[in-house]
């Protein structure tokens, strides 16, 4: 067990929850409660595969408004078919990332350095949200397999905190199985966040 009795030491931590395909949310929490997050389902945070991330919402808003475009194919534009999608007609991370290393493609290069960037600055900001006293920044998902990738990362933010761990995969409904079996099991509490 990462976050429990096993480690009683990490009080405050940053998850970068679902470092995956669709999403890379930096989650801070204290005390075993998550104490904030951005809405990147709507277009906060960074670009990701298939999100766009913050957009300069004026020029975005000229964009759709000048191409009439409705707001269904915008929302896909921010969700969906934005991020690497846009810029490469894929989401296929691996691929991308093979061709990042192969040091050929200077398109790719530069987007995945943004996104890295972009991932790098939000975990900082929510930093702030604990006041900087970080125990550990953990990530997980898919795209935590890229030990290129994590290394643009961690290179901008180890000095948050020196404690880095790295738990690929989407292990999501396992950790909820197990969650509601330690309840069931009368091991847990549930905690009702509001």
């Amino acid at each position: 067990m990462l976050f429990g009795s096993d480690n009683p030491g990490l009080r405050q931590f940053l998850t970068v929850y679902r470092l995956v395909i669709q999403k890379q949310i930096p989650i801070p929490h204290k005390n075993g409660r998550i104490v904030d997050v951005n809405n990147a389902i709507e277009g906060e945070g960074p670009f990701a595969p298939e999100r766009s991330g913050g957009l300069p919402i004026t020029k975005f808003l000229k964009y759709i408004y000048n191409n009439q475009i409705g707001l269904e194919e915008a929302n896909n534009m921010i969700y969906g078919k934005g991020g690497l999608a846009a810029y490469f007609d894929t989401t296929d991370f691996a691929a991308l990332m093979d061709s990042y290393q192969k040091g050929k493609d200077e398109k790719i290069k530069l987007v995945i350095d943004a996104m890295a960037y972009q991932i790098s600055k939000e975990i900082a900001s929510m930093a702030v949200a604990v006041s900087g006293d970080v125990d550990a920044i953990v990530f997980t998902g898919g795209l935590a397999y890229s030990k290129t990738f994590l290394n643009l990362i961690t290179n901008k933010i180890k000095f948050i905190s020196k404690n880095i761990m790295v738990f690929p995969g989407e292990d999501e409904l396992l950790a909820m199985a197990e969650g509601i079996l330690n309840y069931l099991k009368g091991d847990v509490e549930i905690n009702v966040y509001i």
